[in-house]
């Protein structure tokens, strides 16, 4: 998946912990719509999946940008909610 190769590609630590864990609750996704069944509950505060999922892609995002050089890389579209 895309976001193991950024892991290994990006300098920055947070980033590459935030592609972890978009990874981690896109799995979560998966599987709360397999089974109903949030697998990270106990760890996810209230949040649903998909909330903790677009939280980290904003971050992983971020973090791209501003590897890349982005001009205003906090600048990143928020995703809609449903």
């Amino acid at each position: 998946m895309g976001c193991e190769q950024l892991r290994l590609l990006l300098d920055d630590k947070s980033t590459q912990r935030a592609a972890r864990l978009a990874l981690r609750h896109a799995y979560a996704v998966w599987v709360t719509a397999q089974s109903g069944v949030d697998p990270r509950e106990a760890e996810s505060k209230g949040k649903r999946p998909e909330k903790r999922l677009r939280e980290e892609l904003t971050k992983l995002y971020v973090g791209v940008r501003t590897e890349l050089g982005v001009e205003h890389p906090t600048d990143v579209f928020e995703e809609l909610e449903d």
